[in-house]
Order: structure tokens, then sequence, then C-alpha cells
């Protein structure tokens, strides 16, 4: 199946770096000085050549939501709003979604302290580890029908309505699980980042909820893209530095190939992507990418090359 970027303006990094009114960077272009020494994967200089436009970018699609927002809410003789300025962040498995959720809650907080900010991941809505087990599902883990997707969606709207303390499960990496009795509170904040597999595929949940999707929130997306190849590589990469981090905790869901040798852990990695992440990839994630807004493109050594940006959104 071919998935055509033919609607999207692409931007190389040559040219993408110099976009933008010039501003003060320093205070942000420090604080991804101290995030990249925090993960070996994020290179100062590119990160800095990407972000700190796409940093102002965000900033004006936030402050001009927020102007349209004020205007809606005058007319109507209503409060100042409440409800957040949405993003959407999207990719694959070991793409980089959950460090880009991370640079951008740091682009809003280096521009104002008072800047709230709160960042979930769709894992919070995996179904619990004995859940797939029961449904012969554990080898499905990360498709569609693993989540509670009605509660997604429903935890979205909410959160996008402006409702006050709006609570999520939390997922344990370390665990592989959902972490009974512990909840994520999302009280009113200014940004609110989703980050998932699955935050721009088309499911149906229900009939009632048939067209609605968690998309339909969202005031801006964003695609890390890369190559397959690169994409299994540095999952391979994260599945190897995750049984090297629980020598010791039996709790851990990697903790059984702690004692297996390296080239067994590396096929055994190798066998995850092929049977389910390479798939889910192929079937769900990647027909899923030309909906976005922003398609942020990573080359092999976690280089972005390029920055796409569709032109129906514009």
């Amino acid at each position: 199946m071919s998935h055509s970027l033919e609607h999207f303006i692409t931007f190389p990094i040559e040219d993408w770096k110099d976009l933008g009114p010039a501003f003060n960077r320093a205070k942000f272009n420090t604080r991804l000085e101290r995030l990249a020494k925090a993960h070996k994967n994020f290179h100062v200089s590119n990160i800095q050549e990407v972000y700190s436009p796409l940093a102002e970018f965000f900033y004006v699609c936030f402050r001009d939501a927020m102007i349209v927002k004020q205007s809606r809410s005058h007319f109507l003789n209503m409060a100042e709003p409440v409800t957040p300025f949405v993003i959407g962040v999207a990719g694959s498995v070991a793409s980089g979604k959950s460090s880009l959720s991370l640079l951008l809650k740091s682009m809003f907080e280096s521009f104002n302290d008072a800047i709230k900010v709160d960042v979930v991941s769709t894992d919070s809505f995996l179904m619990a580890k004995e859940s797939l087990l029961f449904r012969e599902m554990s080898g499905r883990k990360g498709f569609p029908e693993s989540y509670h997707r009605a509660d997604l969606l429903k935890f979205v709207q909410d959160v996008s309505a402006g409702f006050p303390n709006v609570s999520c499960p939390i997922y344990s990496h370390r665990l592989g699980d959902i972490v009974k009795g512990e909840t994520q509170i999302v009280d009113r904040p200014d940004v609110f980042i989703l980050e998932g597999l699955n935050i721009l595929q088309t499911y149906h949940t229900s009939p009632s909820q048939e067209a609605e999707f968690v998309s339909d929130y969202f005031d801006i997306s964003v695609f890390l893209d890369a190559d397959v190849s690169a994409l299994e590589e540095w999952y391979v990469e994260r599945f190897l530095a995750s049984v090297n981090e629980v020598r010791g905790d039996k709790s851990a869901a990697h903790f059984k190939y702690v004692d297996r040798s390296l080239n067994e852990q590396v096929q055994t990695a190798k066998r995850i992507w092929n049977h389910v992440n390479a798939k889910n990839l192929k079937e769900n994630i990647l027909p899923s990418r030309q909906r976005a807004d922003i398609i942020i493109h990573k080359t092999a050594n976690h280089m972005t090359d390029k920055v796409m940006i569709s032109k129906h959104w514009l």
C-alpha cells in the first residue's frame, strides 16, 4: 500500500534551521543541552537546528489558538477559556515519541515558566498483561485492539474540554504492565501532549462513537518518521538496554532475558520486532502518517534531515 506524502511541503534541515524570526534562544538551548546529556540519542547541534525553529513555530500556533479561544469566549460572554492546546505525537515503537514529548514540554516551559504542560502516553490505556493473556492477545500488544480505546477517547475528550482532575492509569515500562492502584491526574493544563502508536488511527470504538477519533481533538499532530531498518536497530538497542538495566530485579518484564547470551538477546529482540512491531507499523501506524500535520524524518543515526508540513493543515 502506498502512503503518498505529495500534499506535504518538505523543508530540508538546511532550510528549516533558518526559519522564523530570531529570538533569545539561550534559555531554551540550555535546556536542550541538559536533555542531550540525559539522553544519549540527543545530538545538541541537530536538535537545536530542528527544535529551536519548531519551538518558535509551536509557540506561534499556541498563542494564536489562545487568541481565538479568548475571542470566542468574549463574544459568548463567557469567562476566560480553560481548554488546553492539544498536541499529538505519533510514530513507531522506538521512534523517539517520549523523547520528543519531553522536548516539546521543555520548549513551552522555556518560553514561560507559568505555562503548565502535561504529557500522557497511550500506554496508560493498554489492557493489563493479565487481560491480554486471558484474551490470547499477548502477541498483539500495541495493536489497536490491545487498548481500552473507548476509555482513551473519553479521557482525551474530558482533558480537551478543560475538565479538572481527569485521571488515567499509569503504565510501567519496567513492569511491562499497568500499575495497579496508581493513576496520573491531568488538571487543566495550558498544553496537553498525548503520545502513542495509535493516536492518528481512525478505528471505531462503538457505534455511538464511530464518527469520533482521538485525533479530532488535536490542535497539532506530529509524526516521527524513519526507515524501517533504522527503527528495528533502535528497537534492538532499546531492548538490550532494558535487559541490562533490570539485572537483579526479578519483577521487571525483561528480567527473564538477563541470563541469555548477547546473541540470544539480539535474536529475541529481532523476533519481537518482526512478529509484532514491524507488523503493527505496516498495518496500522504507517498508514496513519499522512494524517499528521507535521512529519519529522530521522536518519539512521537519530539525526533529523527534513521536516514536512501538511498543506491541508496550513
